[in-house]
């Protein structure tokens, strides 16, 4: 498959999995779940206009990366930014919405009993996916730099 393809397939699949499917999911989403999720503090519909926006400028990037010539400074742009946008997408996920967080998140909710509080810390995550991100931009700079010779 060529570069080309590939970049088509891959916009497609960014515009499938966050702009069609959670807004479906947004859509079809019952309103005791979204009372639900807004008890515990998680806004639902700012998640997905947020994944939308991103998975859109994903797609764009994707098909920009696709057809410019590897040695084109736009190529490494876009080799830059598309680790850093779906690191961002890790980030706000696994925060709950809360990307300043940064992989903690704390749920609570108030019962007849009193309150329930579920601290969720996956920081770790994200430090791995952070070194994963570094090398996915690194090889992306070695590999522009080795189509400009």
């Amino acid at each position: 498959m060529g570069r080309k393809a590939r970049a088509l397939l891959s916009a497609f699949l960014d515009f499938l999995f966050f702009v069609v499917l959670p807004n479906v999911g947004l859509l079809k989403a019952s309103e005791e779940f979204l009372q639900q999720a807004s008890s515990l503090g998680v806004d639902i519909g700012s998640m997905v206009l947020t994944i939308s926006v991103l998975g859109v400028i994903l797609t764009i990037l994707d098909v920009v990366g696709g057809f410019v010539k590897e040695s084109s400074p736009i190529y490494l742009l876009t080799g830059l930014l598309v680790p850093t946008i779906w690191y961002y997408i890790a980030v706000y996920g696994l925060s709950i919405g809360r990307a300043e967080n940064f992989g903690r998140a704390t749920l609570s909710m108030r019962t007849e009993q009193g309150e329930v509080s579920v601290y969720i810390d996956l920081r770790f995550i994200l430090l791995v996916l952070a070194v994963g991100v570094i090398l996915e931009i690194l090889s992306r700079i070695l590999e522009f730099a080795s189509a400009r010779e």
